[in-house]
């Protein structure tokens, strides 16, 4: 098989997770015996960017607001899929069947879109005017499933960090709408619906194979946690001092 056998996940640490997301990584670790299982903390996951993207990279991420750490975990996912391949899944999302099972011997790489049309579970996600002319809207970044080194991705982090050192609230948005744009499907499907013509990949309804994208009975549950990303309108990055624009201005923003 091209795509290695590795399961990546995120959290921001392994302790502070509710019961049933533990639950979750031990039937993924039990359902896939032999895939190694990697969860990463805050730490591991800056530990990491700084290991194999660089300092500067790792700078800019430490500039991004606590409210907003899920945009580490997007740097991550990219980075790690890339360098090593494998399977990435949110730490609410999981799969029901063996992976081995549902991955085919030659995938480089699997997309998926959200059932979405009318009458469909999820009807109206990832419909974006970003991404109008993407037929089907987003593709899902929940699951990343590559083989290493594949172009999709070298492409996606390259934007993606773009977009993270120009990012300013008056250009990008705050809170939800601006990581989506920066880091998330958005930024994800723009970057990849541009290669799709140039490189191997394959188009599938992801939970027709298994994988769910979440353990919870309602898609917006994990959504109303305190804090939540999704419920705060802030700048989703500190903002480089320019020595021309009054500082006053800058704390208005």
């Amino acid at each position: 098989m091209l795509i290695s056998r590795i399961i990546h996940q995120t959290a921001r640490d392994f302790a502070s997770l509710p019961g049933e997301l533990k639950r979750n990584i031990e039937q993924l670790k039990a359902l896939n015996p032999g895939w190694e299982y990697r969860l990463y903390d805050n730490a591991d996951q800056l530990d990491y960017i700084g290991k194999h993207l660089g300092g500067d990279v790792l700078r800019l991420c430490e500039r991004i607001e606590p409210h907003f750490q899920v945009m580490l975990s997007d740097v991550l996912r990219y980075a790690a899929i890339h360098r090593e391949g494998g399977v990435y899944l949110d730490i609410k999302s999981t799969a029901t069947r063996p992976l081995d099972e549902v991955l085919l011997p030659d995938d480089v790489y699997l997309l998926s879109q959200w059932r979405n049309r009318v009458g469909e579970q999820y009807q109206g996600w990832g419909i974006h005017n970003d991404i109008s002319r993407v037929p089907g809207g987003e593709f899902q970044n929940w699951h990343i499933i590559a083989a290493a080194g594949h172009p999709f991705l070298e492409y996606v982090i390259e934007d993606m960090l773009r977009n993270m050192r120009r990012y300013h609230p008056l250009s990008y948005g705050k809170g939800k709408g601006a990581v989506v744009r920066i880091s998330g499907p958005i930024q994800y499907t723009q970057t990849i619906a541009m290669l799709m013509p140039h490189y191997r990949a394959r188009v599938v309804d992801i939970e027709s194979l298994g994988f769910r994208y979440t353990i919870y009975a309602d898609g917006n549950d994990h959504m109303q946690v305190p804090g939540h990303y999704s419920k705060v309108h802030a700048p989703i990055m500190q903002v480089e001092r320019d020595p021309k624009v009054p500082e006053i201005f800058i704390r208005q923003l």
